[in-house]
């Protein structure tokens, strides 16, 4: 049972991975929607999927690995309330995490660990996300 169970969550993490590997759609993104993410296998994944499947793995209101998403929103929003700003800032800490660079310090949680994260469009779609979303 133990074998299948990895099995099955790692496939299912490897189906992830891959299908958020893919080309973003760079057009203007319209105030009331977001940016799609699309496979080889035209499967449209918004920003919110990309979001709640990448980020709140870790960032769940449960905190057990890393701090709430709207806690570190709201450190940054204070700092930078611009969303261009947010964003640069967001997307900078991201794709390359570091002790100096890090606005939410707690004792509870570390600098996050460099991830799988590298593709600065999807990052930026994914923070201007963060930062309009009032329900994260």
């Amino acid at each position: 049972m133990k074998k299948f169970s990895l099995i099955a969550i790692t496939l299912t993490l490897f189906l992830v991975f891959t299908a958020f590997t893919s080309k973003i759609n760079k057009s203007r993104m319209p105030d009331n929607e977001y940016t799609e993410f699309t496979t080889p296998e035209h499967t449209e994944f918004t920003v919110k999927d990309y979001y709640f499947k990448q980020c709140t793995f870790c960032h769940s209101p449960s905190e057990r690995l890393a701090p709430y998403m709207p806690k570190i929103k709201n450190v940054y929003i204070k700092k930078y309330p611009d969303e261009y700003d947010f964003i640069q800032k967001i997307a900078d800490f991201v794709l390359e995490p570091k002790e100096e660079k890090r606005l939410y310090k707690t004792a509870d949680f570390e600098t996050m660990p460099p991830e799988m994260f590298h593709d600065p469009d999807k990052i930026k779609a994914v923070a201007r996300y963060i930062y309009r979303e009032n329900n994260l």
